[in-house]
């Protein structure tokens, strides 16, 4: 699963620690990066789709 965050505070003291603590952070990848910078780059890549679900 992709992780998309653009505070690193949050991604080392909240996101990371959750997703070790369930198991998932080996499973995962975490990006430090406002969403729509992600998704501009990631429309460059043939084969890579990513679905927006925004959680607040």
């Amino acid at each position: 699963a992709h992780f998309i965050e653009m505070d690193p505070w949050v991604v080392s003291e909240v996101l990371r620690p959750n997703l070790e603590c369930t198991g998932f952070l080996d499973m995962s990848v975490i990006h430090t990066v406002q969403v729509e910078k992600f998704l501009e780059q990631a429309a460059k890549f043939p084969g890579m789709h990513f679905h927006r679900k925004i959680l607040q």
